[in-house]
């Protein structure tokens, strides 16, 4: 939800999609609004595209980064296995805000993997899953701000923060303005539990209600 109660638009249009899919899949990175506020998107099975970002953002390699999909197979490719608490939250709050930390399928970048796990989440409604879906491909969901600065929350702001990467091609930023608020909480599964490691938009007290009697 927004500031003001509203919930957070999907709306983009057709072609501003299709030319944010042109972007990533010629190794380019794209920013528009998730439910909360601007992602900074790339291809995340491009090393070339996550030097960019790691780059352009000035982030630590050995942070990594978490990941946006468009479907739960998608998903499901990436890790090396999922079990059933991280099916049930899936299935409960997907597409939403809560990024599941799961052990990663070996040969993924070093950089989307932290202590041998890769997060993703499936974003609700907002311009970012819209790109998501029609891309295919995992992407990267880092926050579209220098590492250290708030996140930004429109097109504008993303122009602003990176000025030459807008002027030259290499950063895409379009689309309505983010709602702000709570990031997507972030879960790593632990056995047949789970340890929250950034609270965000899912409570704790949903968490647990969701794998509570099924």
């Amino acid at each position: 939800m927004s500031p003001t109660g509203e919930p957070a638009s999907s709306a983009l249009a057709p072609a501003d999609v299709r030319r944010a899919v042109e972007q990533l899949r010629v190794g380019r990175l794209v920013a528009v609004a998730t439910e909360s506020y601007f992602a900074l998107m790339g291809d995340a099975l491009d090393p070339n595209t996550l030097n960019q970002l790691f780059t352009l953002k000035g982030r630590d390699a050995f942070k990594g980064v978490a990941l946006m999909v468009g479907h739960p197979d998608t998903w499901r490719s990436l890790v090396s296995s999922t079990g059933p608490v991280a099916e049930r939250l899936a299935e409960r709050f997907w597409p939403g805000p809560l990024t599941i930390v799961s052990p990663a399928r070996s040969g993924l970048d070093p950089r989307i993997v932290v202590d041998g796990c890769v997060g993703v989440r499936i974003a609700g409604p907002s311009p970012a899953a819209a790109v998501v879906e029609a891309f295919g491909g995992p992407v990267t969901a880092t926050s579209a701000n220098l590492a250290g600065e708030p996140p930004c929350r429109s097109a504008v702001q993303v122009s602003n923060a990176f000025p030459v990467a807008v002027e030259s091609g290499e950063l895409l930023g379009l689309g309505p303005d983010a709602p702000g608020g709570a990031p997507s909480t972030l879960v790593r599964i632990d056995g047949n539990g789970f340890a929250i490691l950034r609270s965000g938009a899912v409570t704790l007290d949903a968490l647990s209600q969701a794998l509570g009697p099924h």
